[in-house]
């Protein structure tokens, strides 16, 4: 794996060479792409961004320069993370926009196939930059390079202690450092080089095309990690009511991830597609290992043992995938792909390097599918897959050898799965009309899982952690579409689900989606309205909490409703607007199971404290936007967002409402315009306004007002 790494990087590194000594192409991109993705960017907007496209020929480039000002109103919480600005820069010009806001240059040969080099650059966020590089050497052969980089600020919460409780709450032990400032910084590089071998010869026609990729994320710097100590294992003087157990410190970011692919698409005779593809990913923890004994240095109630506080063990993943197409017969296709992943861990905690451990998941699937037009109206389709996921991790007591993942005295809520095989298989039905096309679909899956559940004093029992080895689940789908004139489009899908086995209490039972949408244009197109619904409810009332002194169902209902609707309008020819609604409401219920004393203990009486618990949301956003051409020189897009949520959790016996409450609502308006100054230069102007208010809490509130005045130049 690590040679495949090198190769690759010499890969990359050689195509750096190639993009040094070659020449630029990139589309304009219009600036500030937030704001217009906000306002709706329609096909009007893409015409007017593309009138200060620069002129067709062998050299296209252009520089825009567009520094921003930012004033706040009130308290600047929610919106300085949301945009990751400086408190110390709030009014004024911020230095990370300072400079050069977007680039493109282009260069490329008059003649067909001739070399082309693309780069464009943008920074549409502060402490954000993108690099987008794309070579093309001639006909088959392009390299792709993306970087990305940014980096915003973090901040520490320290929650207010329970005075006057008897628990761990009692008192939050803040051990972070106090002049560490907390962010987080993101890299992220794709390199891509592509090839399509059948344009280079006749000999290699049955290639056609490869693909060998690379990418590689970095994270990095610091953040609050916050937890709470166990008792028996992690204090001096094991007491529940300890107030040492609650803590925060501290943490450094240091990761990575490489991800390596190479694919290839083949043609191996008539009627057949081949593709293959191997990938790999290996990532990297470098942040130093914190155990018990370092907490033991601030405070002795914690004992020496190295027990790892969040530690996050390093890796590598490997794998490959095949897929074939096969024309049977002119009317009977094969289609048939097989996966196989790898994933072993590469770095051990302390207790884990002292015994040998070992741990490796692994992933296998296979399947099948045969597609045959019966007729020019009716396609029938057959498919079936089997998959098998299995966890080597060494699982057992304190006796076994190696160190395994112990499960002899802990309370332990959920088992540990050690394999997961399951096959699913289906079928489908489509039909062609003139004006109407009907497509019914079944499919049934039988799964089985292999739990290994824990054992010893302290181990709850399975009838108080109800998990079940079985899923039977069976889906039952029908959808329809239609165009029954020019200007009119319409599409249904009702889906039924029912389940004889569940596996979890989130698995549903039964189930029924239904989704629709519907579009209508006038016959000029100077106006049009879509809309679209989604409906969800699923339930599972499968299991109950039992010991020898009592039982409790256990119960799942979720309802949700998705409801949007959109249009536009075309005043003229050079004037356009366009507005929409949507409606998002959740609401999710179930039963309230409490026992009068810790689940491990040896007399536990289950019992329904509240059959209505659950959680409800409800989301609306109302936008509307214009596009107007008010000259062939200047271009104005306003646009207005209104978003109000409220949410939070339901209990007839639980104050938790007010904890768990959300209740806020946003309000963004703004202005982009673009003018030309001549054939090569342009004004650009970009004005928003941000008010936030959040009721809980308060503080969260804010106002942000952002301009922007620019010049773009095209040579």
């Amino acid at each position: 794996m690590k040679t495949i790494t090198h190769f690759i990087r010499c890969a990359f590194a050689i195509a750096c060479v190639l993009l040094s000594t070659g020449a630029l192409r990139a589309e304009e991109v219009a600036a500030d792409e937030a704001v217009a993705a906000e306002a709706g960017a329609t096909t009007a907007e893409e015409e007017a961004a593309a009138s200060a496209s620069a002129p067709e020929g062998e050299k296209e480039d252009y520089l825009r320069i567009m520094p921003r000002f930012y004033d706040f109103s009130g308290d600047q919480g929610y919106l300085q993370r949301y945009r990751s600005l400086d408190a110390d820069n709030a009014n004024g010009l911020d230095e990370a926009l300072a400079v050069l806001n977007e680039f493109s240059f282009t260069m490329f040969g008059p003649e067909s196939g001739a070399p082309r080099l693309e780069l464009l650059h943008t920074n549409p966020f502060i402490l954000n930059d993108q690099w987008d590089v794309r070579y093309r050497p001639g006909t088959g052969t392009r390299f792709d390079l993306t970087w990305d980089e940014y980096q915003r600020p973090l901040e520490a919460f320290l929650p207010d202690p329970a005075e006057g409780s008897v628990s761990y709450a009692q008192r939050y032990n803040n051990d972070m450092d106090p002049g560490q400032e907390l962010y987080r910084k993101r890299e992220d590089l794709v390199v891509t080089a592509h090839f399509e071998p059948f344009v280079w010869s006749d000999g290699l026609a049955f290639v056609r095309d490869a693909e060998l990729s690379y990418g590689s994320s970095a994270r990095r710097g610091y953040r609050q990690f916050s937890w709470i100590f166990g008792t028996v294992e992690d204090l001096v003087s094991p007491a529940g009511n300890n107030p040492e157990r609650w803590r925060g410190r501290t943490e450094e970011i240091d990761q990575e991830i490489d991800r390596y692919a190479l694919s290839t698409t083949l043609m191996l005779g008539k009627g057949n597609v081949t593709r293959i593809r191997v990938f790999g990913e290996e990532f990297d923890n470098g942040a130093p290992t914190i155990t018990n004994a370092d907490i033991a240095l601030i405070s002795p109630a914690i004992n020496t043992q190295p027990r790892t506080i969040n530690y996050i063990a390093g890796y590598s993943l490997s794998g490959g995938a095949v897929s074939i197409e096969q024309a049977l017969t002119n009317r009977l296709l094969l289609v048939a792909d097989g996966l196989t992943e790898e994933l072993e861990q590469d770095t051990l905690a302390p207790l884990e390097s002292q015994a040998v451990y070992e741990a490796e998941i692994s992933f296998e699937s296979l399947g099948a599918g045969l597609y045959f037009d019966a007729t020019d109206e009716l396609v029938l389709e057959a498919t079936g897959r089997w998959s098998k996921r299995t966890n080597d991790t060494p699982v057992g007591t304190s006796a076994s050898e190696p160190r395994p993942y112990l499960i002899q005295d802990r309370n332990l809520s959920s088992p540990f799965l050690r394999e997961l095989k399951a096959s699913t298989y289906g079928g489908v039905a489509t039909f062609y009309a003139k004006k109407l096309t009907a497509r019914a679909g079944v499919s049934h899956e039988d799964a089985e899982r292999e739990l290994i559940r824990p054992v010893g004093t302290n181990a709850i029992p399975e009838s108080l952690a109800i998990y079940d080895t079985d899923s039977t689940p069976t889906t039952l789908w029908l959808a329809l579409s239609g165009r029954p004139s020019k200007t009119f489009r319409w599409a249904a899908r009702y889906e039924h689900r029912s389940a004889s086995d569940t596996w979890t209490i989130s698995d549903p039972e039964t189930a029924q989606k239904l989704r629709a949408t519907a579009s209508l244009t006038s016959a000029s197109g100077m106006m049009g309205a879509t809309a679209s619904f989604a409906w969800l409810d699923q339930s599972n009332d499968d299991f109950v909490f039992e010991s020898d002194f009592g039982a409790a169902p256990q119960r799942m209902d979720v309802e949700s409703m998705n409801l949007a609707i959109s249009g536009y309008y075309f005043l003229s020819p050079k004037i356009q607007f366009n507005g929409g609604f949507q409606q998002i409401d959740r609401d999710q219920e179930g039963n309230l199971v409490l026992t009068d004393v810790r689940r491990w203990r040896p007399v536990v009486t289950p019992r329904v404290a509240d059959d209505e618990f659950g959680y409800d949301s409800a989301v609306q956003v109302w936008n509307i936007g214009a596009t107007m051409a008010l000259s062939e020189k200047l271009i104005i897009v306003p646009s207005f967002i209104w978003t109000t949520s409220e949410g939070g959790i339901e209990s007839a016996v639980a104050p938790v409402r007010a904890f768990s409450l959300i209740d806020n609502d946003a309000l963004t308006f703004a202005v982009t315009s673009d003018y030309q100054l001549s054939p090569r230069s342009q004004v650009n102007l970009r004005y928003a306004y941000n008010d936030y208010d959040d009721a809980t809490p308060n503080a969260l509130s804010g106002k942000l007002q952002e301009l922007s005045l620019g010049m773009t130049f095209k040579f």
